[in-house]
């Protein structure tokens, strides 16, 4: 049976006494590290976080749609495109449900690009997401760490 990733870190890296630093934004969660540090098989460490300068209150905005109708469902997610002008990124829980969506677009008015995850790398995609403000990112595997510009992005959930 395979080791868990814990064990081999724990044994080969951070058995060795040197200092190791994580930064990043996305590594706490209500401002307790316990999840990662145990999921890296880290169990002494001391650690720090910083209050956000992002505005998420004036600046963001994240719309859960939780339509159980798909159709009911598209036509809201259509509806939040057109009023943030294709600044959006919509996350599907399953390769299905973006699959369905990518056929039920093409018969749409839409007048942005529209980018599917699955259709060039991700890292392509994201950085063409990055750099043309009115670009809609379809995913579903981006759920955290993406780094967007605050102008080029509306965030919609699909939900299932």
């Amino acid at each position: 049976m395979p080791r868990k990733v814990e064990e081999v870190l724990r044994e080969k890296v951070f058995s060795m006494n040197k200092p190791f630093i994580f930064s990043s934004a996305t590594l706490s969660e209500g401002k307790s590290f316990d999840y990662i540090a145990n999921s890296l098989g880290i169990s002494d460490y001391l650690s720090l976080s910083v209050d956000s300068p992002f505005d998420y209150e004036e600046q963001m905005k994240i719309q859960l749609i939780t339509e159980e109708d798909r159709i009911k469902k598209f036509s809201k997610v259509i509806d939040e495109l057109h009023k943030s002008e294709g600044r959006a990124l919509i996350l599907f829980s399953t390769v299905n449900e973006l699959k369905w969506f990518k056929e039920q677009v093409k018969s749409e008015n839409v007048s942005y690009p529209i980018l599917f995850e699955g259709d060039k790398e991700i890292s392509s995609l994201v950085k063409e997401f990055q750099q043309q403000t009115e670009t809609v990112l379809c995913a579903v595997h981006l759920w955290e760490g993406l780094d967007i510009p605050e102008v080029s992005l509306v965030a919609i959930l699909d939900a299932d």
